[in-house]
C-alpha cells in the first residue's frame, strides 16, 4: 500500500480517539448474527472447514493499520503490506469469470437485502480449495485474531459463514453498492486486482466519511455492524473477495457487540451517505 494512503488511515485513527462520540444506543431491529439465529450458518461454516485436518494457525503478529479505536482494539484492520500474491488474486478472478462465462453471468440477487454482482466461493472448486485449505488457515483467521485480539472475547471462535467474489464495473452492472451494515460479526475483503486498474472505489466506512481503497492482496477487516458501502467505481473493474464472519457459540455477545458498534455510527451519515447517491444498480 502507498505510503501516503497509510499515513492517511493512521490520522484518520487518531483524529477518532479524540473524538468519539458519545450518545444514547439506538432503537431498531437486533440483526441475526449467529448461528443460533440463522440455523443456515451451522451448515455454511462447515463449507469453509477444512477437509485436510489443516490447523488454524494462532495470531500472526504481522503489521496492520489499526482504524476506529474500540475498548483495548480497533473495530477495522488494514494490512500494511500484501497478504496474498499476484498469482493468487488473478487465479480467483480467471476462475470467477470463467465460470461467468459458461454460465451465462454472474448472481446478482443472492443476498435480498443488499445485493451484489457476485458469485459464492464453494462454486469456485480450485478457489474455494485455496481458500479453505490455505487462506483461512495460514492467512486469514490469524490476521483476523491479531487484529481483534483486543476486542472480542474469544478469536479462535471466529468461523466464515459466507464467502463471495464480487465485481464492481463502472461500465455495466453494478459500480457501487449503498450503505448498508452486515448480518455478522467481523466482515473483511480481499482487494484481487491492482487499484490501478479502476479508478474510485473501495470501501466508504461511516466512521472515517471517506472510502478506505486497497491495492491487490491487502486485506480489510472491520466490525460488520459499522454502516459501510462499496464506493462508487467511475472507470474500470474492481474485483474483491468478501466474507462474513460470526463468533461460533458468542451469540450474546455478538447482540451487544453488534449494537454497540452500530450506535456509534454518525446519524447524519445514515441511509445515504455523500459520493454514494443514485439509482440502486443492484
Amino acid at each position: 500500500m502507498a505510503r501516503r494512503t497509510l499515513l492517511a488511515l493512521v490520522a484518520a485513527a487518531r483524529a477518532i480517539r479524540h473524538c468519539t462520540p458519545t450518545r444514547a444506543p439506538r432503537r431498531g431491529t437486533i440483526r441475526m448474527i449467529s448461528e443460533r439465529q440463522i440455523p443456515a450458518y451451522v451448515q455454511t461454516m462447515k463449507i469453509y472447514e477444512s477437509e485436510t485436518g489443516v490447523e488454524t494457525q494462532p495470531a500472526c503478529g504481522s503489521e496492520r493499520v489499526g482504524i476506529v479505536p474500540h475498548d483495548d482494539g480497533f473495530l477495522a484492520s488494514h494490512s500494511t503490506e500484501p497478504l496474498f500474491t499476484p498469482e493468487e488474486t488473478q487465479f480467483v478472478i480467471d476462475e470467477a469469470e470463467a465460470r461467468a462465462e459458461r454460465l451465462g453471468g454472474w448472481t446478482t440477487q443472492r443476498h435480498a437485502n443488499y445485493a451484489t454482482t457476485d458469485v459464492p466461493v464453494q462454486e469456485l472448486p480450485e478457489t474455494h480449495k485455496w481458500f479453505r485449505e490455505k487462506a483461512l488457515p495460514e492467512v486469514l483467521y490469524p490476521f483476523l485474531a491479531t487484529s481483534y485480539g483486543g476486542v472480542l472475547p474469544s478469536t479462535s471462535a471466529l468461523r466464515v459463514v459466507d464467502a463471495f467474489v464480487v465485481k464492481y464495473n463502472a461500465s455495466s452492472g453494478q459500480s457501487f453498492l449503498k450503505p448498508h451494515r452486515d448480518g455478522s460479526v467481523v466482515s473483511f475483503n480481499i482487494a484481487l486486482n491492482s487499484w490501478d486498474e479502476y479508478e474510485g472505489g473501495g470501501t466508504w466506512l461511516a466512521r472515517l466519511d471517506d472510502a478506505v481503497r486497497s491495492d491487490r492482496g491487502h486485506v480489510l477487516a472491520h466490525a460488520s455492524g459499522m454502516l459501510h458501502g462499496g464506493h462508487a467505481v467511475t472507470s474500470g473493474v474492481r474485483y474483491i473477495l468478501v466474507c462474513f464472519v460470526i463468533l461460533k457459540d458468542f451469540a450474546n455477545f455478538a447482540y451487544r457487540f453488534y449494537e454497540n458498534v452500530r450506535s456509534l455510527d454518525p446519524e447524519e451519515l445514515e441511509p445515504m451517505p455523500p459520493g454514494i447517491e443514485g439509482q440502486d444498480s443492484s
